[in-house]
């Protein structure tokens, strides 16, 4: 039977190849951007992604499951499954990460509030809610919000 973290091996390694960066499970960076490039892919419908919960952390949404299998990848190197992202969907993770990972965070964390407070969750809602959590980032709401909108998920 196939394993969730060969999946998930899989799922970096396609996400790799589509857009050019490492998604490396041994550093922070690499684990705050694959929580967040999985969020996205859960949030557009990705069928794998689908399978992780995520809550809202320190960073931005943050899935506990998630956090254990790509731990698991680092310590037992599985064979990865083939994991297919769509152009659309690969699109909106590439463009959010070349951005740069605070208007990332913006992004999920904008996206994640909007999810939780849906339906009839308007951007006056989702920046109050954000300005509790995220006063830091109050720079990139716009542009996240403009983002997300352009591409459909609000």
């Amino acid at each position: 039977m196939e394993k969730r973290t060969e999946r998930l091996a899989g799922l970096l390694q396609t996400l790799e190849k589509g857009i050019g960066r490492k998604f490396n499970p041994a550093t922070f960076t690499g684990r705050f951007r694959i929580q967040k490039a999985v969020f996205l892919l859960k949030a557009q419908g990705h069928e794998f992604s689908r399978s992780y919960r995520f809550s809202m952390y320190l960073k931005g949404p943050y899935s506990t499951t998630l956090s254990k299998d790509y731990y698991a990848i680092s310590e037992s190197t599985p064979e990865p499954r083939d994991v297919q992202v769509p152009d659309g969907m690969m699109g909106v993770v590439k463009e959010a990460l070349h951005m740069g990972d605070p208007f990332l965070e913006t992004v999920v964390t904008l996206l994640s509030i909007y999810e939780t407070n849906s339906p009839g969750a308007d951007r006056e809602l989702v920046y109050r809610v954000a300005r509790r959590l995220k006063p830091k980032l109050a720079h990139h709401y716009d542009s996240a919000w403009t983002f997300l909108e352009g591409k459909g998920l609000v």
